[in-house]
Formats: structure tokens, C-alpha cells, sequence
């Protein structure tokens, strides 16, 4: 892994006041500039703590919605949980299928001062071994707690197990109610995550974003897309890319907007799924690679039908 402040370092930036020059902060009410994405969530629990952060949108259309309060709540037990296996400084894997299930670990292993590793499903499908790209990185990190869904706890640890890795799985669902007082308030300059690639060519390569880096990037996107309070964003994209977590998810909640998300399987078996709801929600922004607008077409085209409103 690397450890670089040039990762996003596209904005003019005062390392000293910790702001964007020239592009302060916005949103609909002034305030201090936020240092870490935990900044960004309470100052939305405090603002809008009943407006829903996150719709995910299952196969059968059935909405799943997590409030601002309710992500800050979850994310809080997680915390709690990893507290109590002294996860504090320490490489978490975040192993799940798409879901919001990510989302409620994700910020609980922030809030937790753990340093979470966004990844896919534990487990090879045909094989029920570990993931090449999952034992890849957990070797990689030196990661030695995971935290999965509940069906692939026992499976997830014995598969480490074979493998020669003493990994505690652990099951978002199965974490005690307690939920932690309060989250540990890290510095702009510490790891907020490790971000490693998709390993589909050669083994995934890690690298290390601090909070400050991922408020840089948040920034320039913002001024990249002009998005503004309220923006619906729709993402099929993977939650353990760096374009699905950091602007499909991630986006939306800093400048105070909503995410409707789903999951790429269910673009793949149908791409039209993507623009449909794009339409339903009224969303003003999306992204995916040049071969999704390809399928695009292409399912228009067979169609032979206009293309949803959008």
C-alpha cells in the first residue's frame, strides 16, 4: 500500500484552516467546513435527521430506507461492537454483498476508529473458498477482523481457516443493540479507508485515503457537477469501487443529498433498470463506464421503444 496526499490533489486547498480556497462548504445552512466524512453525518443528523440518506431498491422494486438518524444509529452499534474487539487503529474488512448493510459498517468502523476496507462477497460461488481477491487483501492488509452478513459468517471463517487466516468474522446483523455514546473525532490528516483496486488483471493493490483526501475529492466533484442540496443520485456501481463508494454513496450525504441505489447484477440482467429509475426518482445525477451506456443502447435499440424520460 501507499500512503499519498496526491490522490485527489486536484482543488486549491489550505492545509492550515483545513478549507477549500475559493470554494468553501456548502450547503443550505452556513457552518464551520466539515475535517472528516463523520463530521459530514452528524452535521445531517443534526440538520435533516428524518430525510432518507439511502434508498436501495431491491430486484422486486421493494424499497429499503435508511434516515439520516437511522444510519447514525446503526453505524454507532457497529461501532460499539468493534469497540469491544479492540478494533481501534486497526484494518477492518468490510466483506458484503450490495446492500446498505456496507453502509451502516462502513461508518461504523469509522466511528469505532478502526480503518474499514470496502470489499465484495467473502466467497468464490463454485468453490466456497475464500475470494482470490479476498484472501489477496486480507494478507495484503494484515486485516484480522471482518464483518460480513449473517449467512456467510461460519462459511466466511471456515474458508480463513483453511487458508491459513485467523480472521474473526463477524455479522453486521448479529451486533448488540448498545449503541456507543459517542464517535471518536479523528483528524483530517488520519486514514479514513483502504482503497484497493478490483484485482482483475493482477493482485489488488491498496491505497490509503485520509479524511482530508476524501473531502478534497468530495469537493471536486461538487464543483466538477455543480451538485447542490437535495441532488438525487442514482448507483449501481460497486460499493468497494472507488467511483461507487466515493460518488455514488458518498456524494450525496456531503452536500446533503439523497442516493437510490441497486445493485450491478440486477443492471447486468437488466440495463434498462438503470435509466428507469433514474426517471422514477427524478435523479440529476448518475455514472457508470462507457460499456453501461453501450448496453444501454443496445437494449433500446432491441426494444425498439423510447428510452425512459429522463
Amino acid at each position: 500500500m501507499s500512503l499519498t496526499d496526491s490522490v485527489f490533489d486536484h482543488a486549491p486547498f489550505d492545509s492550515q484552516s483545513n478549507r477549500f480556497e475559493g470554494a468553501e462548504y456548502r450547503t443550505e445552512h452556513a457552518g464551520a467546513a466539515p475535517k472528516t466524512v463523520l463530521d459530514v453525518l452528524a452535521k445531517r443528523v443534526r440538520l435533516e435527521p428524518d430525510t432518507a440518506a439511502y434508498i436501495w431498491v431491491g430486484d422486486d422494486l421493494v424499497e429499503q430506507q435508511l434516515t439520516h438518524a437511522q444510519l447514525d444509529a446503526a453505524s454507532r452499534q457497529v461501532s460499539a461492537a468493534l469497540t469491544e474487539r479492540s478494533a481501534l487503529g486497526k484494518p477492518v474488512l468490510l466483506s458484503f454483498p450490495p446492500g446498505l448493510d456496507f453502509v451502516t459498517a462502513f461508518f461504523g468502523a469509522l466511528m469505532a476508529g478502526a480503518i474499514p476496507i470496502p470489499s465484495d462477497r467473502p466467497l468464490n460461488p463454485a468453490s466456497h473458498a475464500l475470494s482470490r481477491r479476498t484472501k489477496s487483501i486480507a494478507e495484503d492488509s494484515g486485516a484480522r477482523l471482518a464483518l460480513t452478513v449473517q449467512p456467510l459468517v461460519e462459511s466466511a471463517a471456515d474458508a480463513s481457516l483453511r487458508d491459513g487466516l485467523a480472521i474473526d468474522w463477524m455479522s453486521q446483523s448479529s451486533v448488540s443493540p448498545v449503541v456507543a455514546p459517542a464517535a471518536l473525532a479523528p483528524h483530517s490528516n488520519d486514514v479514513a479507508f483502504l482503497q484497493y483496486t478490483s484485482g482483475s488483471t493482477r493482485a489488488p493493490k491498496g491505497t490509503v485515503i485520509t479524511h482530508r483526501n476524501l473531502l478534497r475529492c468530495q469537493e471536486n466533484i461538487r464543483r466538477a457537477f455543480a451538485t447542490r442540496p437535495g441532488v438525487t443520485v442514482v448507483s449501481w456501481l460497486p460499493h468497494f469501487h472507488d467511483m461507487g463508494l466515493v460518488g455514488g454513496l458518498l456524494h450525496p450525504l456531503f452536500v446533503g443529498g439523497r442516493c437510490i441505489a441497486f445493485s450491478p447484477a440486477a443492471f447486468v440482467r437488466r440495463p434498462l433498470r438503470w435509466l428507469e429509475l433514474i426517471s422514477r426518482y427524478r435523479a440529476e445525477l448518475s455514472g457508470a463506464p462507457n460499456f453501461a451506456y453501450d448496453l444501454c443502447v443496445q437494449r433500446l435499440r432491441e426494444r425498439g421503444s423510447p428510452p425512459p424520460d429522463l
